[in-house]
């Protein structure tokens, strides 16, 4: 992992001079295909990121896909904080290049005999943000946080606002940590219908909101050109989403993009990439779903060129770099 240049105080002085934070060599870890062009490059160290959006559409497999990069790239640890309990042995097992072992991938959730309080969880995750320095934190999901208060009521007599509190309480501590130590929080959080608009409501609390360096929205697709179901056949491989940028660390907010979750696998790259690829007119296509590809292969369809990419490394990376000379 890159290191900070020295840049010590003068002596006998508790302050620095400008070029700590200009020459501090910071990692951009790569997100997917598609989003690393709106994003920028990815996200840089130091981030606080929020995923929003509906059920049940890639939000976690995104959050893993940036852990597993920081991972492969930069040695990361994966902090996984299992607010809602929902992480499941095909999570871990379906998400391509995930380094699941104990040295890489750290937990912070309930179990038998120990049920957590928001307040025990964010003090958990308080502290993996100092014994984990560089790793990626991720937090699924806000919505989901309940004090210990709220445990204790009866049904009907709560209606969150201790658990914003409490989150809106850690987001404001844990900035010096995530600066200094070079973490990566992602927090997930839902979206539900607003009540007289046609926008969404975000559960989070103002100030998570406001501590954000990255956002991104997830919904489904719409229109017959690009539809929800991805298909092989007869057979549903995965499905198609819309990513929305609504921050960017790096670059300019507002940038759409389409994403493609192949199950047992996650976020896919092969797939962005075929879709970047044949936008730019790398892999050009001809009548009846006939492509070309840039060695000259010939063949018909979305799913054969996938399978010819997946099968054959070295010609996706040469598409690859085709795609980065020209967005370059």
């Amino acid at each position: 992992m890159a290191k900070q240049k020295k840049d010590s105080a003068e002596s006998g002085s508790d302050y620095l001079t400008a070029n700590y934070i200009l020459d501090k060599a910071t990692n951009i870890v790569p997100v997917s295909t598609s989003l690393n062009i709106h994003l920028g490059g990815g996200i840089p160290e130091g981030s606080v990121v929020i995923i929003s959006g509906a059920e049940k559409l890639g939000k976690t497999s995104l959050a893993l896909k940036v852990g597993v990069n920081g991972q492969k790239l930069f040695g990361k640890v994966i902090v996984y904080v299992n607010v809602e309990h929902r992480l499941k042995k095909m999570n871990l097992t379906g998400i391509r290049g995930l380094d699941i072992s104990p040295e890489r991938f750290k937990l912070v959730t309930s179990q038998k005999g120990e049920m957590l309080s928001a307040e025990q969880i964010l003090e958990r995750a308080e502290k993996a943000l100092s014994e984990f320095p560089g790793c990626v934190m991720i937090l699924d999901s806000l919505s989901a946080l309940s004090s210990g208060n709220q445990n204790t009521q009866k049904y009907g007599e709560g209606y969150g606002m201790e658990a914003r509190k409490l989150e809106a309480e850690f987001f404001r501590r844990i900035p010096p940590a995530i600066s200094v130590n070079d973490n990566i929080v992602i927090a997930i959080s839902h979206v539900s219908p607003a009540i007289g608009s046609n926008g969404v409501t975000e559960k989070m609390s103002k100030y998570t909101q406001y501590a954000q360096d990255v956002k991104l929205r997830i919904a489904k697709p719409f229109g017959p050109g690009c539809p929800f179901e991805w298909m092989s056949g007869d057979k549903r491989v995965g499905h198609r989403v819309k990513w929305k940028v609504l921050n960017s660390a790096l670059g300019s907010p507002g940038g759409e993009c389409t994403g493609y979750v192949r199950y047992g696998v996650g976020i896919d790259d092969i797939a962005e990439m075929i879709d970047l690829a044949c936008e730019l007119d790398i892999i050009q296509k001809g009548g009846a779903g006939w492509c070309v590809l840039p060695n000259g292969e010939k063949l018909q369809g979305f799913e054969k060129i996938y399978e010819y990419l997946s099968e054959n490394e070295e010609e996706y990376y040469l598409i690859e770099q085709k795609v980065k000379e020209i967005i370059s």
